[in-house]
């Protein structure tokens, strides 16, 4: 089978003849990657070990921000001669099943399902493990519980479907947990990013006026487009309060009444002044979150005074992680009735594995998910 990977110091020796194999710098980490050839991923669907698992020829794969740190710590330590497989999302079809397997069957396209902490009524050995079914779809072929697989409509084009299963259940659990209003205010921060993006398609479901932050001003009229209120051009050093007209239009709606986040290690301290009292923060993640480099800070963040804020204007601080099966339901019946976008930055095929990687973590005017098509 084939497999999109990274790999060691030692591999372009040993494939030689293989073009797609070549270094491309991420985050000033110096990372070979290419398609190789790779053992075929064994399965009998008659053997008890496989009585609840599916067999899973990807089509196409996409990454994510969490793939990053993984990249870039495969580079670092994999051994000279082996590779390292990635990727956190893909759509594939169902190439044979397990003999107790009844939620799909052979020909079925599906997506993961990430259902989070754990799928099923219980924490029963038996259940598969919640979160991400696979840190390696990249690889062709994939054994996966059935529970961690959904079956993604035919009005859904390979692409979208690549790109959608973390970013929609992840932006819908967000949203949910808000517990939105009709007529409230929503701030959706880094709205250029992939969660961000998802976001605000599944703020389009609700009856909310939705703003956003971004950094560049280059994409303000792209991400206006996707039916904000308003977008802010904001200085990744500067205070949002000390934003003129966004500290203006705080005043004007009494604060938002929500905001969403996927880096609360960026934004917190700057949303909670603009917050109204009782109002909602929920956020997916840190920037810093990579942990192979460290990062340092020239000035210490003052969580004492955001948290202080905080219990003083009654705000509930969220974390979310990933989100359950009905979310990713919703995301996808919105798709099917005309209600969600995915937003497709570009797809890559063939031998463009570097141009895969790059555009995926490297450049800064990417708009949506960076998608690799096996052909």
């Amino acid at each position: 089978m084939r497999t999109f990977a990274i790999c060691g110091r030692g591999i372009p020796a040993l494939h030689s003849y293989n073009p797609s194999i070549e270094t491309v710098s991420i985050d000033g980490v110096q990372v070979r990657c290419g398609i190789l050839d790779a053992k075929d991923r064994a399965f009998d669907g008659k053997r008890a070990e496989y009585a609840n698992s599916v067999l899973v020829r990807v089509r196409r794969f996409s990454c994510n921000y969490r793939d990053k740190s993984f990249v870039l710590r495969a580079a670092a330590h994999v051994p000279d001669d082996r590779f390292f497989v990635i990727g956190s999302e893909f759509v594939g079809d169902v190439v044979d099943t397990g003999a107790a397997v009844r939620r799909v069957v052979p020909g079925d396209r599906v997506i993961g399902d990430n259902t989070y902490p754990h799928v099923g009524p219980c924490h029963a050995r038996s259940e598969p493990h919640g979160g991400i079914p696979s840190n390696n779809s990249s690889g062709e072929y994939l054994v996966l519980h059935e529970e961690k697989v959904m079956k993604v409509p035919r009005s859904m084009s390979d692409d979208a479907a690549a790109a959608f299963s973390v970013g929609a259940q992840t932006a819908f659990s967000m949203v949910d947990k808000l517990g939105l209003e009709g007529g409230e205010h929503v701030l959706v921060t880094a709205a250029r990013s992939n969660t961000s993006l998802f976001t605000i398609e599944a703020l389009r479901q609700r009856d909310v006026h939705v703003y956003a932050t971004t950094t560049s001003a280059t994409s303000v009229e792209r991400v206006r487009n996707r039916g904000e209120q308003e977008v802010f051009v904001v200085d990744p050093s500067g205070a949002f309060v000390d934003h003129e007209r966004m500290a203006s239009v705080a005043r004007q709606i009494g604060g938002f009444n929500g905001v969403i986040d996927p880096f609360i290690d960026l934004h917190l301290l700057k949303v909670i002044p603009l917050m109204r009292h009782g109002g909602r923060y929920v956020s997916c993640g840190l920037h810093d979150q990579l942990a192979v480099r460290p990062h340092a800070r020239s000035i210490e963040p003052n969580y004492f005074a955001a948290l202080n804020t905080a219990i003083v204007k009654n705000v509930s601080i969220i974390g979310n992680c990933v989100g359950l099966r009905h979310h990713l339901d919703d995301a996808l019946a919105a798709f099917e009735r005309g209600r969600l976008d995915v937003p497709i930055d570009s797809v890559h095929h063939g031998d463009r594995a570097a141009a895969f990687l790059e555009r995926t973590f490297e450049s800064r005017d990417r708009f949506g998910k960076v998608v690799y098509a096996y052909q």
